[in-house]
């Protein structure tokens, strides 16, 4: 990825709005480097972290001799996580007095999104971006944007399922589905691959990994769906859009509409305001 450890915080500007990214079902914390750093690019706080009970070894360990990370609870992982921002202890120490703890915004891919939608009411948090879920983000006092995305070839979480969650969601609210794109378009796994060319569920499958042929049913990936760089684009476009206007509140942005006519791959866009 385009990205280093331990830089230096540039502490001559900010307090910062931070992002909470939550992965989706059989992943890890870092399945969707191009969207991250792209926000952290943007003058993001972005935190991502594996949560129990819903990283890739959890479901294999569903089928084969092995014990999980522990007990899931992503709304709790996620109000904790909102909690450590506003008050940076311990390894987050490095960022107090440095993030903006009254704007923030949750993220999340899959089960993830749901989680994202659920943490609309956390205190601070100003802006919910749902990846391919079917949960409704509920009004707030805070709350300022909500925005959906899905893929026209999401067989996981269909389009019709993010349109309902879409339509009973808090305004203004958008909605941004990408032609020919699949459940995981919101991620980096299907470009993921080792020097041979080999995707994780070929590797899995190589290397005998119980259980992979399991996780291979989550895996839509196919040679004719829409190119991941064209994707990420797209969700980088319309996620920081977003993002910029919540919680940086920037007035000279040009209007979300506008991806319609930039991005040919943007099949469906319509607005609440």
């Amino acid at each position: 990825c385009d990205c280093a450890r331990d830089l230096p915080l540039d502490t001559a500007h900010g307090p910062y709005p931070a992002v909470v990214f939550v992965h989706g079902t059989a992943a890890f914390r870092h399945q969707s480097l191009h969207q991250v750093t792209h926000w952290a690019s943007r003058g993001f706080v972005v935190v991502a972290a594996d949560h129990p009970g819903l990283v890739l070894g959890d479901l294999l360990a569903l089928f084969c001799p092995d014990t999980t990370t522990g007990a899931r609870d992503l709304d709790g992982d996620v109000a904790l996580l909102t909690e450590a921002l506003a008050a940076p202890t311990g390894c987050l120490a490095f960022l107090a007095g440095h993030v903006a703890a009254d704007r923030l915004a949750v993220s999340g891919h899959s089960a993830g999104a749901g989680t994202a939608a659920s943490a609309s009411s956390l205190q601070g948090v100003r802006a919910v971006v749902s990846l391919a879920g079917n949960q409704p983000a509920v009004d707030a006092p805070a709350l300022r944007e909500v925005l959906f995305m899905s893929g026209e070839r999401d067989g996981i979480v269909p389009p019709s399922a993010v349109r309902s969650a879409w339509d009973a969601s808090a305004t203004p609210r958008y909605l941004v589905s990408m032609a020919n794109a699949g459940h995981l378009a919101f991620s980096d796994l299907c470009a993921t691959a080792n020097s041979s060319g080999k995707n994780l569920v070929q590797v899995g499958r190589q290397y005998g990994l119980c259980g992979v042929d399991m996780a291979g049913m989550l895996f839509d990936c196919a040679a004719d769906q829409l190119a991941s760089a064209t994707g990420w684009n797209i969700i980088n476009h319309a996620s920081t859009s977003v993002l910029e206007r919540a919680l940086q509140c920037r007035t000279d942005l040009p209007p979300m509409a506008a991806i319609d006519a930039a991005y040919p791959d943007v099949a469906v866009y319509e607005e609440a305001p």
